[in-house]
């Protein structure tokens, strides 16, 4: 956990240092932001595809687990009755069915490991791409804060040039009676 949080974290300091760098922070951000989202949906895709095929893989296990008990079942009986070529018969079917059961059981374990990593990146992924546009929203919210800015700029210029004419037409007026 603290090695995706650690990735995590440099991923979103280099990601700061080229939005500073950038010429328009916003495009920039867009297209991470396209690319992030681009692969969240294919995680997003291969877990579900993990997930139906754990499942499967747990349903090829409990049918062998059964088939392990009923073969035991079997043997029993088949003991009791005297039948000890059967028995045996049975008894291997059952060590088949025991060691399928195991295998497919290692194999669900794994699949579990495997579907809590990809829940993990899933997550990580959502975060960052919330980060991003959460970051998105406050650049573009700046930009058309600078550009407010420099509007206002311009007509406080343009009032002081026309403050300026006016003093100075007065002064001209007053010279001139």
């Amino acid at each position: 956990m603290s090695l995706v949080k650690r990735i995590r974290d440099i991923s979103v300091a280099t990601l700061n240092d080229k939005i500073e760098n950038s010429e328009d922070p916003v495009r920039f951000i867009d297209k991470y932001l396209q690319t992030q989202k681009t692969k969240l949906t294919q995680l997003e895709k291969l877990y579900q595809q993990t997930l139906t095929h754990a499942h499967s893989v747990k349903q090829q296990y409990m049918e062998a687990e059964t088939t392990r008990i009923k073969r035991e079942n079997q043997a029993e009986i088949a003991v009791k009755a005297g039948e000890e070529q059967l028995a045996k018969l049975i008894l291997l079917e059952k060590m088949q069915s025991e060691e399928k059961s195991e295998q497919y059981r290692k194999l669900y374990e794994d699949g579990k490991e495997t579907i809590l990593e990809l829940e993990e990146q899933v997550q990580f992924l959502k975060d960052e791409v919330q980060e991003l546009v959460d970051k998105r929203a406050f650049y573009t919210a700046k930009i058309e804060s600078i550009r407010l800015q420099k509007q206002l700029n311009q007509v406080n210029h343009f009032i002081e040039k026309q403050d300026y004419y006016e003093q100075s037409k007065s002064k001209i007026e007053s010279f001139l009676n």
